[in-house]
């Protein structure tokens, strides 16, 4: 892992079927949407490389990216969270594509075209949801990486700090790990 952690992440992502989308990383690397802000794809490129170190599925770099692309939006002074929200849409989905699971499995891939949709969809689906729709915790998918993207990105249409924090919390679930990325998104509102 030391010398090569990107692979390391990768291979046991492959051996666990590729069914491996936990968001661990999406809650360690919110903070990468502070220091460059006003340089997005700078932002987007660290953002990847944080993720990969642990988390290569594309749906952790996607959701990954949305949360630190909205916090770079609102630190550029963008106040529309539905703009907002479209842009990080925008930027994440380039990651949920054919070219990357293809790179990340050596090309050996069955129904490339429907796993890209499936998750584009999903992606969409969770940063669009309200709380309640995201059934936090819903067991055994709890942990599950849009989840948690999609609590902040709910938690980012309320109006009020600490209601909005408040009722991601008391839904469950992986409330630590969501809480973390509502306080995120939230604290740079």
């Amino acid at each position: 892992f030391l010398e090569a952690p990107i692979k390391v992440a990768g291979d046991i992502w492959l051996a666990k079927g590729m069914k491996l989308a936990a968001n661990g990383a999406v809650m360690r690397t919110s903070v990468l949407g502070i220091p460059n802000f006003f340089d997005l794809p700078k932002t987007i490129q660290q953002t990847i490389d944080a993720c990969k170190v642990t988390h290569v599925d594309p749906r952790c770099q996607a959701s990954c990216i949305a949360v630190t692309v909205a916090i770079s939006k609102m630190l550029q002074g963008e106040t529309d969270i539905e703009q907002i929200i479209f842009d990080a849409y925008q930027e994440a989905s380039k990651v949920i594509s054919e070219k990357e699971y293809k790179s990340l499995t050596n090309d050996d891939l069955e129904d490339v075209e429907e796993i890209v949709s499936q998750n584009l969809n999903q992606l969409k689906q969770h940063l669009y949801s309200n709380i309640k729709d995201l059934f936090l915790s819903d067991q055994p998918k709890i942990g599950y990486t849009y989840k948690c993207a999609g609590a902040g990105f709910a938690a980012l249409r309320l109006n009020n700090f600490e209601s909005a924090l408040t009722k991601i919390i008391l839904q469950a679930g992986d409330a630590d790990t969501n809480g973390a990325v509502a306080g995120a998104l939230l604290g740079c509102k």
